[in-house]
């Protein structure tokens, strides 16, 4: 694993991931293993990677567009299906 690797990503896009870990309450590492797709096996997979691909894959990511309030969803789904449940 390169330990530079943040030090090496833009500014702007380390902001990004930042706000979107953040508003997911997520750690860094939890909300690139999840853009990602990584579980399991494909954690070691990650940390092998070539610094070059995983800033393709988390600049792919931040592009994409902004990001969904988990807990916002969650909540609505939450109070939908107590409703539904009366």
């Amino acid at each position: 694993m390169n330990p530079m690797l943040n030090e090496r990503i833009a500014p702007e896009i380390m902001q990004a991931i930042i706000a979107q870990a953040t508003a997911r309450d997520l750690s860094i590492n939890d909300y690139l293993r999840g853009l990602l797709g990584l579980t399991g096996g494909e954690r070691q997979e990650i940390e092998t990677m070539d610094p070059e691909k995983l800033r393709r894959l988390v600049k792919e990511g931040v592009e994409s567009g902004p990001g969904i309030n988990a807990k916002l969803i969650f909540s609505r789904l939450r109070a939908k299906y107590a409703a539904m449940s009366l």
